[in-house]
């Protein structure tokens, strides 16, 4: 059983007494703000508000994504936690991110779960059930930028 995501209501669901480092980009900014402290969800209004965000506690206990869509924010919650206890199958990913104030990456880990699949006589097999943001790491050069600063 999947007890590691959960989805919120209200970004005031989220909580203000919280360490967290990553990223809000609201929809009047033309680069994200990068989160390293506590962030208080109760003064973000209708204008300007979050496009994206993905935020991990600094305890590393959780993760938060926020987008807002046709009008409405889609808020989740990933207990890293309890995702261990649980043995969930999780994939890294990383992603070159855009319009930080240094270069980086942004990972995340997808969880995959098993489902039963009308396909395989019914038979469980893993499919892709949520994804969490799981920090910035150093954009690592390619091979090409290397060959260009010798």
């Amino acid at each position: 059983m999947d007890n590691a995501f959960k989805r919120l209501e209200q970004l005031t669901d989220i909580s203000a007494d919280v360490e967290y480092v990553g990223y809000l980009w609201f929809d009047n900014s033309n680069a994200p703000d990068e989160i390293n402290e506590k962030y208080v969800f109760s003064t973000v209004g209708r204008h300007p508000f979050i496009i994206e965000g993905n935020l991990k506690a600094k305890d590393e206990s959780h993760s938060i994504s926020i987008r807002f869509v046709d009008g409405e924010y889609h808020i989740g919650m990933v207990d890293w936690n309890r995702a261990e206890e649980e043995g969930i199958r999780l994939v890294r990913h990383t992603y070159i991110g855009h319009g930080f104030k240094q270069p980086c990456s942004l990972c995340f880990q997808e969880a995959w779960l098993p489902e039963p699949d009308l396909f395989c006589e019914n038979m469980e097999t893993l499919q892709p059930a949520w994804i969490g943001f799981d920090g910035f790491a150093p954009c690592k050069k390619t091979v090409k930028e290397e060959k260009n600063h010798d």
